[in-house]
């Protein structure tokens, strides 16, 4: 319970342009990884991703609190490429 290490889908399309799947609206979040389903078990994120378009993929990432909401914290080579412009 106390892992942080979670699990969200990803559809990449360029590398400032990703859409974070939302399994309980069934849409996908653009360049917002806060609007993807955080999976708590890797075989779940890959039942969910064989029912979606093969372009999909698993990112592991860590999770936080943050102001009561669970947070993703991706890994720096993703973050890097999610940074928007100023």
């Amino acid at each position: 319970m106390d892992d942080p290490t979670r699990y969200l889908l990803v559809s990449e399309f360029t590398p400032r342009f990703k859409l974070y799947y939302n399994v309980t609206d069934d849409v996908f979040a653009m360049n917002e990884p806060k609007g993807g389903t955080l999976f708590k078990r890797r075989r779940t994120a890959v039942a969910v991703q064989r029912l979606l378009r093969p372009s999909v993929r698993i990112v592991r990432c860590t999770s936080r609190r943050k102001e009561g909401v669970t947070v993703p914290v991706l890994p720096k080579r993703l973050r890097r490429l999610t940074r928007r412009r100023k």
